[in-house]
């Protein structure tokens, strides 16, 4: 899974690469695009995603506000806030033969940035660095107690998406990803520190009235 998404990485700067050097647009193409360029509020989006990661034993539910800016035609960037819950149960095996469980349960916030590239209609790639502050109640089936802990964690999910978008019009998009990055503590790996597939789907509107023509 890392092999492909690495390949996916690569192809995402590729396409960025030559959309900048032999991709034209015409002015129309973006909503009331002024030749004195700079920043343009009818190319700012805002909207979200509702997040569903699972696995063997594991579920993940998050919510994901964000912001973000068409730099292009074929390139917007981005804030996105994370709000989240993850669950996890462990089974283990005792000497006598019994057995008995480890439970996970932890609340989740945090933020990061995101680029979506499109190299062609409907198609997206995506990369999205995030860090996530995590509170964890864990509990077992042999004892009544439970432990509490906090943690940090950093994550970098590479994922492909689906997107029926126009610059300046509302969208909706749905994207599968996973986290490339090694921390133990993401809410998107197991304990065996093995990905949980990320699945998510969302909507932008733009600001400013949408295209103008």
């Amino acid at each position: 899974m890392k092999q492909i998404l690495a390949v996916v990485l690569t192809t995402m700067i590729l396409s960025v690469t030559a959309n900048a050097q032999r991709r034209e647009y015409p002015a129309s193409d973006f909503p009331t695009a002024p030749t004195t360029g700079g920043f343009q509020w009818n190319k700012t989006f805002v909207g979200g995603s509702l997040g569903l990661g699972f696995g063997s034993g594991t579920f993940n539910l998050i919510t994901n506000p964000e912001i973000g800016y068409s730099l292009a035609e074929w390139v917007d960037v981005g804030m996105v806030f994370n709000i989240g819950y993850f669950s996890q149960r462990i089974d283990y095996l005792t000497g006598n033969g019994g057995t008995y469980s480890e439970k996970y349960r932890t609340f989740q916030y945090g933020g990061g940035g995101f680029v979506r590239v499109y190299p062609f209609n409907p198609i997206f790639l995506t990369i999205q660095p995030e860090v996530n502050w995590l509170s964890t109640t864990i509990t077992a089936t042999n004892t009544p107690n439970s432990i509490k802990q906090t943690n940090r964690s950093t994550s970098f999910i590479a994922g492909v998406g689906y997107s029926q978008r126009v610059v300046g019009q509302s969208s909706f998009y749905t994207l599968i990803g996973v986290d490339l990055g090694n921390d133990r503590n993401s809410p998107y790996k197991t304990y065996t520190n093995a990905n949980i597939p990320i699945v998510r789907a969302g909507f932008n509107v733009y600001l400013g009235g949408g295209a103008k023509q």
